[in-house]
C-alpha cells in the first residue's frame, strides 16, 4: 500500500456504495477515475473524491507516478445510523433508519518503487596515537 485516503459519514448507505467498487477494484487510476466519471450514480460522484485524494496523498512521495498506481483495496463499511419514527396506521410508529458509511480505498504500485538512499561518506580511520594530549586533540577536533 503507498497511499490511503478514509471518508467517514458519508449520508449514504453502504449497500448503494458497494454496487459501484467491483467496477473499479484492481484498475489503474485513470481508468478508474474514467469509469466514476461516465456512471450515473449518486455515489459515483463520492468515491471519485476518495480515489483522487488517496492520488494526491501519494504524489507527496517521491518517485511515484500517477499513471502507475492502481487500486488494491476498496471498500465501504457501515457508520451509524439516524434513526426517525413515521406514523403509521392504528395509531403506530415504524422506524426509518437513515443510513451513512465509511469508505476507504488503497493504492498500490504497478512497478515497485525506489527508494532514494544517501550514501554516507566512509570514514578513514584514525591511526592509534601516542599520549592522551593527541587522542584528545583527535577526539574533539583539534581543540583541547
Amino acid at each position: 500500500m503507498i497511499a490511503k485516503a478514509k471518508i467517514k459519514y458519508l449520508r449514504i448507505s453502504p449497500k448503494k456504495l458497494r454496487l459501484l467498487l467491483p467496477l473499479i477494484r484492481n484498475k489503474t487510476v485513470p481508468v478508474a477515475l474514467s469509469i466514476l466519471e461516465n456512471t450515473n450514480k449518486k455515489a459515483a460522484s463520492y468515491i471519485y473524491k476518495a480515489v483522487y485524494s488517496a492520488v494526491a496523498n501519494a504524489k507527496r512521495l517521491p518517485n511515484v507516478d500517477e499513471n502507475d498506481l492502481y487500486i488494491c483495496r476498496i471498500f465501504a463499511d457501515g457508520g451509524p445510523m439516524l434513526k426517525r419514527y413515521k406514523a403509521r396506521a392504528m395509531g403506530m410508529a415504524a422506524m426509518i433508519r437513515k443510513r451513512s458509511c465509511h469508505l476507504t480505498v488503497e493504492l498500490d504500485t504497478l512497478t515497485p518503487v525506489s527508494k532514494t538512499v544517501k550514501k554516507v561518506p566512509k570514514v578513514k580511520k584514525v591511526e592509534k596515537l601516542q599520549g592522551k594530549k593527541e587522542k584528545k586533540a583527535v577526539k574533539t577536533g583539534g581543540k583541547k
